[in-house]
């Protein structure tokens, strides 16, 4: 069950430099649904730190967000396997996330 104090902590532990190191220079864009564990905290962290904080279309292929981080400049992203798989070099050639981490789940 998610509370404030557990949103709240998570978030402060997720701000943490060696958690996902994300700083107010940073565009965050979580892959991950709102509903699955809140998007791993993402928003609330992007916001309190002040980052750039970039939600994807609820339908989009592997091109469309490929093509959003480039756009957007995306430094930070989270989503699962199963989407970086989609997004990895030998399927997609003249595709590139660009200069961004990502955070498999």
């Amino acid at each position: 069950m998610y509370t404030h104090r557990s949103t709240y902590l998570h978030t402060m532990a997720q701000a943490m430099t060696d958690s996902i190191a994300l700083s107010a220079t940073d565009c965050a864009l979580p892959i991950v649904p709102m509903f699955h564990a809140m998007s791993w905290g993402l928003p609330f962290t992007a916001t309190m730190l002040g980052c750039k904080l970039v939600l994807p279309n609820r339908f989009m292929g592997v091109k469309d967000i490929l093509d959003l981080m480039a756009a957007e400049q995306v430094t930070v992203s989270a989503g699962v396997p199963t989407i970086w798989q989609g997004c990895a070099p030998p399927s997609r050639p003249n595709r590139s996330a660009g200069n961004s981490r990502s955070s498999p789940g």
